[in-house]
């Protein structure tokens, strides 16, 4: 949103998120479990690309979405940083639920972080969020759409 900074962008969500829930059954985005998935992303220190923090984070996000019930790859690729002539190795998380329809909704965050602090904003809330929706919406019996859900890495 133009003119709106992200944080307000990401409390307007949290908001209708936290508004929309109702009951906490297990067909409900579930605000306790979203905290929990932040608290486990962020408790290990910043988890900028290719630490061990990151790499723990990247292996919670797949068991998850692989207990969920989604189909999980790990998309590795070189990333060149122009600004700096660098260039490093991401991972990025790619699961798929196929669907009566080809059509898929897709979930999209990152997992990793800024080096200097532990990420719960940037990207643990998104992450949090989308790991959420990926369980709410894998519990539908016979989806109508086609799921995937992008967790991504190196997103500075």
């Amino acid at each position: 949103v133009q003119g709106t900074s992200r944080w307000s962008v990401v409390a307007v969500m949290a908001l209708v998120l936290a508004g929309a829930v109702g009951c906490a059954s297990d067909d409900r985005f579930n605000v306790q479990n979203a905290r929990a998935h932040v608290e486990r992303l962020a408790s290990g220190g910043s988890r900028w690309t290719r630490n061990e923090a990151n790499e723990r984070a990247r292996a919670y996000v797949i068991e998850s979405l692989q207990l969920y019930g989604y189909d999980v790859r790990v998309q590795e690729v070189d990333v060149p940083w122009r600004e700096t002539g660098f260039t490093t190795r991401v991972a990025n998380v790619i699961a798929t639920r196929p669907g009566a329809q080809r059509d898929a909704v897709a979930l999209v965050a990152h997992y990793d972080s800024v080096a200097w602090g532990p990420g719960a904003g940037d990207d643990g809330i998104g992450t949090a969020v989308a790991l959420e929706a990926a369980r709410v919406l894998a519990a539908r019996p016979s989806p109508r759409h086609s799921l995937m859900v992008l967790i991504t890495d190196g997103e500075e």
